[in-house]
C-alpha cells in the first residue's frame, strides 16, 4: 500500500460519499482525513435531514481531527475555531483569486478551507475546479473526487 495521505475534504467531497454510497472504512485504509469547522458548518445547513444525518455521520466516521482554521473571519468563523489571520495574506489571496473568478458567498469558506489546507500540509480534495486552481498556484498540493477514489482502490 502507498504512503498515507493526510487530505483536507471540501465539503462538497463528504456529499460524494454519501451519494457514492463509499463505505467509510475503505477511504480510512487509505488516507487521514482533516476538516475544520467550516465543512461541520456547511453540512448542518444541509435541508434535508436524513441527508444531513447521513453527512455528519460520514464527518464523524471520517475524520480524525478537526483544525482551526488559520484566519479569523467576522462572521465566518467560530472564533474558538480559529486563529488570527497572518501577515503573509494567504487567505485574502485565495478569497481574491476566487471572486475574479466567480463572485459568490461561499468562496469565503472555500478560501478558509484552502488556506488551512495549504498551512497543515494536506492535500486538499476537492471538485470544485476553480477553487483546485487557484489553491494549486498557491502551493496546495490537490486531487478531484475521481482521484482520491482511485487512490484508494490501490
Amino acid at each position: 500500500m502507498n504512503e498515507r495521505k493526510k487530505c483536507m475534504f471540501d465539503t462538497v467531497i463528504f456529499n460524494r460519499v454519501v451519494e457514492h454510497k463509499v463505505p467509510v472504512e475503505l477511504l480510512a485504509e487509505c488516507v487521514d482525513v482533516y476538516a475544520t469547522h467550516v465543512q461541520r458548518y456547511e453540512i448542518n445547513k444541509t435541508p434535508c435531514p436524513e441527508k444531513k444525518a447521513e453527512l455528519n455521520q460520514v464527518f464523524v466516521d471520517l475524520v480524525l481531527e478537526e483544525r482551526p482554521t488559520e484566519s479569523a473571519v467576522w462572521d465566518e468563523v467560530e472564533w474558538d475555531s480559529a486563529k488570527w489571520s497572518g501577515d503573509d495574506d494567504l487567505y485574502e489571496q485565495i478569497e481574491t483569486a476566487l471572486d475574479k473568478r466567480k463572485p459568490k458567498k461561499n468562496n469565503i469558506q472555500d478560501a478558509l478551507i484552502a488556506e488551512t489546507a495549504i498551512k497543515n500540509n494536506l492535500t486538499l480534495v476537492t471538485d470544485d475546479g476553480n477553487l483546485r486552481e487557484e489553491a494549486s498556484k498557491l502551493g496546495a498540493e490537490c486531487m478531484s473526487w475521481e482521484e482520491l477514489r482511485q487512490l484508494c482502490r490501490r
